[in-house]
């Protein structure tokens, strides 16, 4: 690393751990010797601090229904191969950026936006502090694109959602709809620029009597074009995903449409 040094890796096995037969192994660096020290800790940490490595863990109480998970900070000590401490987090936090580390405290972006959410590893505590700030005010006027026809934009973005969407799957046993259990009562372009976006109302086999709506804005806040590529795979995933899915029935609050938006 700019020292003009070279090490060999110790030849001690690297055990295998949640990750299966492809573990994350983790390296001490010394910069004064160049030595590098393999860990007994084998994970993809989000931070490592105060010699703790740190990951986060969604843990499912029930493969069925419901969207309620744990959301755990699994802390590692990089001296030991032993059990984690667990944190139980007050939510469930983004992991894919966003995530900070200051004074031996990791900051994440709360999924839903509205929090931050911090977690002391060493000292096994955490908290939350909610984000309510109004920026109405000072929102930038949306500006239309440069170059983009905004009808055809949309059209495509439409046509490319119902087709995904209404499509299915072929097998050697028939066909399947893409989204299993889910049938589309319609898919349909609402609004104009910058509010341009699409709606699909559905229905869930195992929810009866229930209409779902899920909506994609076309525009960002600024007033750039917003791919819908894999709206479909993603809007499948998530219905189909253990633990996250549809909300129960029971947790269901339909607008005064009688819909209920997901």
């Amino acid at each position: 690393c700019g020292y003009g040094l070279e090490t060999r890796l110790p030849s001690v096995p690297v055990p295998t751990n949640l990750f299966g037969d492809d573990p994350v192994a983790l390296r001490r660096l010394d910069i004064e010797t160049g030595d590098l020290v393999l860990s007994p800790v084998t994970i993809e940490p989000e931070a490592i601090v105060d010699g703790l490595a740190v990951a986060i863990a969604r843990a499912h109480a029930s493969p069925f229904g419901g969207r309620t998970i744990r959301c755990e900070a699994h802390c590692y000590d990089l001296e030991e191969s032993g059990e984690p401490t667990r944190i139980a987090l007050p939510r469930t936090v983004e992991t894919y950026e966003n995530v900070l580390v200051r004074s031996g405290t990791i900051w994440f972006l709360a999924d839903a936006r509205d929090a931050l959410v911090w977690v002391d590893p060493r000292r096994g505590i955490t908290g939350e502090i909610p984000i309510d700030v109004d920026l109405g005010s000072s929102a930038p006027t949306p500006v239309r694109p440069v170059g983009v026809d905004l009808d055809q934009f949309e059209a495509a973005q439409l046509a490319t959602l119902r087709a995904g969407l209404l499509g299915v799957w072929i097998d050697e046993r028939g066909t399947d709809p893409f989204i299993e259990g889910i049938d589309f009562d319609s898919i349909e372009l609402r609004g104009s620029f910058p509010d341009s976006h699409i709606v699909a109302r559905f229905r869930a086999a195992d929810r009866p009597g229930i209409s779902f709506a899920r909506r994609w804005n076309l525009y960002d806040e600024l007033g750039n074009t917003e791919d819908l590529e894999y709206a479909d795979v993603h809007l499948a995933e998530y219905i189909e995903a253990a633990g996250w899915g549809l909300p129960r029935i029971e947790e269901c609050q339909p607008d005064d449409e009688g819909v209920v938006w997901f």
